[in-house]
């Protein structure tokens, strides 16, 4: 269920810039909601109506992502302001700064997430880091956040 639902989402986004992906957490979340079979109908609006009625506003956050990341930033700004201690959310935050080109942001949130998050909340931090450093011409502290976000 979890790759059906992924491709399946992968497949109706509406970015198609660069590659984009959300945890595990994020899809098994929507996996919970009894979701799939709304989405494999390709009816964003009736699977945005049912993820309201479920009141999971990170499944329905998860979901708007996938279907346009710009839009999504607001939902997930809500998420870390009134959950300011969950990396994970902060780490998908980042992430759709970081997709939506604005780095500034990105690294702002990235330097909020704690060292001794979850896994996956640090690698995002430290990925995250490792490509603006390169951008900047930092090299040495990008292959310091790129060996870190590998551990």
């Amino acid at each position: 269920m979890f790759k059906i639902l992924t491709r399946h989402l992968l497949k109706i986004q509406s970015y198609k810039g660069k590659e984009f992906f959300f945890s595990t957490y994020g899809i098994r979340n929507l996996i919970k909601c009894k979701i799939l079979p709304i989405i494999l109908s390709e009816d964003i609006k009736n699977t945005q109506k049912f993820l309201n009625k479920k009141n999971n506003f990170y499944a329905k956050a998860v979901f708007n992502a996938f279907i346009n990341p710009s839009k999504a930033i607001a939902d997930f700004e809500k998420l870390t302001k009134k959950n300011p201690q969950n990396d994970l959310f902060k780490a998908e935050l980042a992430k759709l700064y970081f997709i939506n080109g604005q780095l500034d942001a990105a690294e702002n949130i990235t330097e909020k997430i704690n060292n001794k998050s979850c896994n996956y909340a640090k690698a995002v931090k430290y990925y995250i880091n490792s490509i603006i450093a390169t951008s900047v011409g930092d090299m040495l502290s990008a292959s310091q956040a790129a060996s870190l976000a590998l551990k």
